[in-house]
């Protein structure tokens, strides 16, 4: 199952928070909210994830729709350890919705040891990340010509799991990574940067055969 990881590289995207009830006694847990992806918008570019330098990925909206609606079964993670768990959908311990801006979830975590360390870590902004885990679904491969990259956009995944992370600015250089490895390309992206390449040489061979003919004119 190729499952990958989205990490939101801007705090202020995950507005990741820790809410506790105003009656609430001090030895209750607080729950832990916030955005694990949000919707690309052409007007700020944090909410493209930049794959490789050629091609970058856009989560669409509506791409959570059916996975909320079917429901997947979601887990909530800290740093995408499944030891280290926080919440699930089935159980009830972790709620899932979907609003203008992207994927907001509410994580009721359990009383343990690393649970109170995290939200201690986010109540102090040691931990400010957050991150989503999906195996692909309906996917657009778009040539954006003008800027000479790919674009792939998400229109439906099946989610995984959402997570608070550590290292959300990690995102920009290994946005691209699977469960196999960072190297792993997809087929459709190999196949444009072929046609790319392939493009680039008729141009250049062309260029060159029109210079040479004006040498010999020239001459």
């Amino acid at each position: 199952m190729d499952i990958q990881t989205r990490f939101l590289a801007r705090p202020d995207l995950a507005s990741i928070r820790v809410t506790r009830a105003d009656d609430a006694k001090s030895d209750v847990m607080p729950q832990i909210s916030g955005y694990a992806a949000v919707f690309y918008d052409e007007n700020d570019s944090g909410t493209e994830y930049q794959m490789w330098d050629d091609v970058v990925e856009r989560i669409m909206p509506g791409a959570f729709d059916e996975a909320l609606a079917r429901p997947d079964d979601v887990r909530g993670l800290f740093n995408h350890d499944p030891d280290h768990i926080l919440g699930r959908t089935a159980s009830g311990t972790l709620t899932l919705s979907v609003d203008e801006r992207g994927l907001w979830y509410v994580i009721d975590p359990p009383d343990t040891e690393m649970a109170r360390s995290l939200v201690m870590a986010i109540e102090r902004g040691d931990v400010s990340g957050a991150s989503f885990g999906f195996v692909p679904g309906k996917t657009v491969f778009v040539d954006d010509d003008d800027e000479d990259m790919l674009v792939i956009e998400r229109h439906m995944v099946t989610l995984w799991d959402v997570s608070p992370v550590t290292y959300p600015a990690f995102e920009s250089a290994t946005s691209g990574t699977r469960s196999g490895g960072s190297g792993d390309v997809p087929a459709e992206v190999d196949q444009w940067r072929r046609r790319k390449q392939s493009g680039r040489a008729a141009r250049e061979a062309a260029a060159a055969r029109a210079s040479a003919r004006v040498a010999e004119i020239a001459e």
